[in-house]
């Protein structure tokens, strides 16, 4: 075999024109197949897992606590130590598996506080009290005492009723209805009884009697403020005439006053009213009495709360000429009406919040 053939079979070798040299087996280990490398890099990761979870493990109990953080369900923050603070933060929401210790730490959940009126002080309801009166004598809004009671500036009040006062306003003192006002009662023997008939007050009886105002209402227990109701028997001071007494027909035995059902009285306003105010009479008759034909305090009266010492002058031109006729709650709203009429609008009963136009 000559040189020519020697060199060409060299040059069909496998192993090309160098043979099985140096050369060859450079080429062969630079080549690495990504099997190989995919297959490196995960044994790298389980190793390094390896080694890091003994330590983990050590350190499980140190540190000051152990502080679990939800935001949004993709990061968890765990402070292992009170001076380093390693943060593991996953940036997906799947489940995170926990140390034990952390897994025993129970995340709770937020809660909402409903925020509940606080009450500062408590007051009872006096006659003739009004939302926007005790605000005024309470030093607060009528606004914020109806609201912490969860009632509003329209809601009735009833004597006796208790409110809540916000913290920070003054309790309105009493007034002075019994102390003040009422004459120490007498001991002084009843000379007669005398039955009070239409027209009477306490002046009148007097002057029959031909004896003071004071005389009269101590030896009754009362004041010259409390009403007379037509038929009640009250009781003359010794020495005065029995002459006074009615001889000519027998006074009408008292009687309670008829009941009347909240249907009967609005269906009466609605009667004594033109139709476009009836529904502002309605709301002035709620408010002010609650729809009760018996209300009265120390001024007013009835269902519409009729002033009788300031419009008496005028009522007697309607028949009105004593205070008991205005309990009637027909006579009460007709006047009511009348008011209205004089006054052309409804300020006889506007409130700061509440004066229609009409």
């Amino acid at each position: 075999m000559n040189t020519y053939q020697r060199s060409s079979q060299h040059d069909q070798s496998p192993w090309g024109p160098s043979g099985p040299g140096r050369r060859g087996s450079r080429g062969r280990s630079k080549f690495v197949s990504p099997e190989i490398l995919l297959r490196r890099r995960l044994g790298l990761l389980v190793l390094v897992g390896l080694c890091a979870a003994p330590v983990a493990w050590a350190l499980r109990g140190e540190g000051s606590g152990v502080d679990v953080t939800t935001t949004g369900g993709a990061a968890v923050v765990v402070q292992l130590d009170s001076t380093d603070q390693v943060p593991l933060t996953s940036t997906t929401t799947a489940i995170t598996t926990l140390p034990p210790a952390i897994a025993e730490t129970t995340l709770a959940a937020p809660t909402t506080q409903v925020a509940t009126p606080i009450c500062g002080s408590t007051y009872i309801v006096q006659s003739g009290d009004s939302w926007f009166a005790i605000a005024n004598a309470a030093g607060t809004e009528a606004s914020l005492i109806a609201g912490i009671n969860n009632k509003t500036i329209r809601s009735p009040l009833m004597v006796g009723q208790e409110i809540c006062l916000p913290p920070g306003a003054k309790v309105p003192p009493l007034r002075a209805t019994t102390a003040s006002s009422v004459i120490p009662v007498v001991q002084t023997s009843c000379s007669a009884n005398y039955t009070v008939v239409v027209g009477d007050s306490w002046s009148r009886i007097a002057d029959k009697a031909n004896t003071t105002i004071s005389q009269m209402t101590s030896v009754n227990g009362m004041t010259t403020k409390s009403v007379l109701l037509i038929g009640q028997k009250i009781c003359l001071p010794k020495g005065t005439s029995v002459s006074i007494a009615p001889t000519t027909a027998p006074a009408p035995q008292y009687q309670a006053p008829r009941t009347y059902s909240r249907t009967e009285v609005e269906q009466i306003i609605r009667d004594e009213w033109p139709d476009s105010l009836e529904e502002n009479a309605l709301f002035v008759a709620k408010r002010e009495s609650n729809f009760n034909p018996q209300s009265h305090n120390w001024c007013c009266v009835g269902l519409f709360q009729m002033y009788w010492n300031v419009h008496k002058s005028w009522m007697k031109n309607y028949g009105v000429t004593n205070l008991n006729q205005l309990y009637d709650p027909r006579t009460n709203a007709k006047l009511a009406y009348a008011m209205y009429k004089r006054s052309n609008s409804w300020g006889p009963w506007c409130t700061r919040n509440w004066c229609p136009k009409n």
